[in-house]
């Protein structure tokens, strides 16, 4: 029969949730100045030409806005599920040290490991 234990190294988790954060974070800065592209004037002068370049830079500009929000929501979600699987091993952890009373070891290694 094959070895059915695994090990989880939690502060790899959560160094990828702060990471994910951090990324967040940056989104910031992009999504305002798309923001503010979108309200603003497109000043190319009052002729066809002109007005047709600008009405596809305003829906340029709000497809770049929905993509980068598609992006800011996939990255919250990935953060959001790595700091839940973190804390559900964290406490799995917690709960079999108490359980085999261990002061020492892989629960104060930051890593889990089940058989």
């Amino acid at each position: 029969m094959w070895d059915q234990s695994f090990s989880v190294h939690l502060e790899s988790l959560t160094d990828f949730a702060r990471e994910l954060q951090t990324q967040l974070d940056g989104m910031g800065g992009p999504m305002d100045q798309l923001t503010q592209l979108a309200g603003a004037p497109v000043l190319l002068g009052e002729f066809g030409e002109a007005l047709g370049l600008a009405t596809r830079t305003k829906a340029a500009v709000a497809e770049m806005h929905g993509l980068l929000d598609q992006v800011r929501q996939a990255i919250d979600f990935a953060e959001n599920v790595t700091k839940t699987v973190a804390s559900g091993y964290e406490q799995l952890d917690s709960d079999l040290a108490s359980g085999m009373q261990v002061t020492s070891g892989y629960a104060d290694q930051g890593d889990a490991t089940w058989t």
